[in-house]
């Protein structure tokens, strides 16, 4: 499902591509070391929250992918809500002026500037809007780090 939303809606990748899109240079950095800039299509996210509408008790988009690890477990992210409206967080089908669909993580993938790669999810299936974020292994223990406040060490999540 959608979530915590007021009007539960579902996309098809044609309709997306009817919709009006965006097309930006976007650099990815990932946690590995590594960076890559491509030419990037798609629908700006922040209009497709518009139309379902979030509920005020929601904070959060967990975005569902297609993919899995070696283990058959699917990898999921999350972030705020507020980041989610950034013009260029978008969802692209699109990339260096080809369609997405024969790239890896292809049909769609998002893409959002200024954060890790890992947040650019690919083989994105789905979104839902909740009240928390995902804590699922690489949010709480692979891509994190240790930050110290008021002589505490705190696990901090990779944004």
């Amino acid at each position: 499902g959608c979530g915590l939303v007021k009007s539960p809606m579902g996309w098809a990748l044609a309709a997306l591509e009817e919709l009006p899109s965006r097309t930006q240079i976007t650099r990815l950095d990932c946690v590995e070391g590594w960076s890559a800039s491509g030419k990037w299509t798609g629908v700006p996210l922040g209009d497709l929250l518009r139309r379902v509408t979030p509920l005020p008790n929601a904070k959060f988009a967990v975005f569902h992918c297609a993919d899995v690890d070696d283990e058959g477990a699917a990898y999921y992210e999350s972030m705020a809500l507020v980041d989610c409206y950034h013009p260029q967080t978008i969802l692209a089908y699109e990339m260096n002026g080809d369609e997405y669909n024969a790239a890896p993580g292809s049909p769609l993938r998002a893409v959002v500037p200024g954060w890790y790669a890992m947040a650019s999810v690919k083989w994105l299936d789905r979104i839902v809007i909740t009240r928390t974020p995902f804590a699922g292994y690489y949010q709480t223990l692979d891509y994190a780090y240790w930050e110290r406040a008021h002589n505490l060490a705190l696990r901090v999540p990779l944004t």
